[in-house]
């Protein structure tokens, strides 16, 4: 595996990547079922980023739990502290996965989202995470699976330039598909057995004029121009594959302008556009 020290610190991108899951009624349904928490639990939500899952868990339970959230981002926790955080019952703060600053035996539930199959070392990155689990404890492990994408119309630049980013991340021995199955691999190393539970969460959304003007006036705006900045997570790993600095901007000039995704959606007004994200989620047997 190439190592690659990863930037996560994309507000912008992982907000509104991670709202379309944790806003989807279908996946809130499919998460409560298996995550099945108790009152009182103490839960830690490892790589939290900017603090889904605790959101998802508080949004699920209220005010059952204390919840807390770690992350070696400091930018990440800060803006999640602001904006998705709940000072008496989400806790979020920084910490490193390989050497979790908690006790032994510490939590009742381990959670994390799109972090095992994204790290080098992640056996050693669960193993830290099995040792402040309680004796009894559990875990709930979310991840997307990656090759699983889909949106409806395809709107042919953004899916050539996601398929070239999932053709990067194989190249640094990244998994792309099967996600699900290689997390329950490494939990299987470590004598632990997990249940694999796998789905498509869905959205949909009417190609209205009101649609379209909106993205007009967004398009417009500054907003616009974060978006395209935030476009840069994916040139860190597009660069492994020889892309240059000069393609990419060319790339996202000519392929992914505001304009062009415009003209595209006006074509389908009237219609629906659906996008489709296969998710796996894994928990532990007691």
């Amino acid at each position: 595996m190439t190592v690659l020290k990863i930037n996560w610190n994309f507000i912008e991108l992982t907000e509104m990547g991670r709202r379309d899951i944790i806003d989807n009624q279908g996946f809130k349904n499919i998460f409560k079922k298996v995550s099945n928490l108790k009152r009182s639990e103490k839960i830690l939500d490892v790589a939290c980023g900017i603090g889904t899952v605790p959101r998802l868990i508080y949004q699920i339970y209220g005010e059952n739990n204390q919840i807390y959230g770690i992350d070696i981002d400091q930018n990440l926790i800060k803006y999640g502290q602001e904006h998705w955080g709940k000072p008496e019952h989400i806790h979020l703060q920084y910490g490193d996965v390989f050497n979790i600053q908690f006790q032994d035996n510490e939590f009742d539930v381990i959670t994390s989202f799109g972090l095992l199959d994204f790290i080098e070392r992640p056996l050693d990155a669960l193993k830290e995470m099995v040792r402040v689990k309680k004796t009894y404890g559990r875990f709930i492990i979310i991840t997307i699976e990656k090759s699983k994408y889909e949106r409806i119309p395809d709107f042919k630049s953004f899916s050539n330039h996601y398929n070239e980013y999932l053709t990067s991340l194989k190249h640094l021995g990244l998994p792309i598909e099967n996600e699900g199955e290689f997390i329950k691999k490494l939990f299987s190393k470590l004598g632990i057995e997990t249940r694999l539970h796998k789905f498509i969460i869905e959205n949909k959304a009417e190609i209205t004029s009101g649609l379209i003007e909106y993205w007009e006036n967004y398009f417009e705006k500054s907003n616009y121009m974060k978006f395209l900045n935030s476009l840069d997570f994916y040139f860190q790993f597009l660069k492994e594959i020889g892309w240059t600095r000069e393609k990419f901007n060319e790339y996202i000039k000519k392929e992914l302008s505001g304009k062009k995704m415009i003209d595209f959606f006006k074509r389908f007004v009237g219609k629906t556009i659906t996008t489709r994200i296969g998710i796996a989620i894994l928990d532990s047997i007691p």
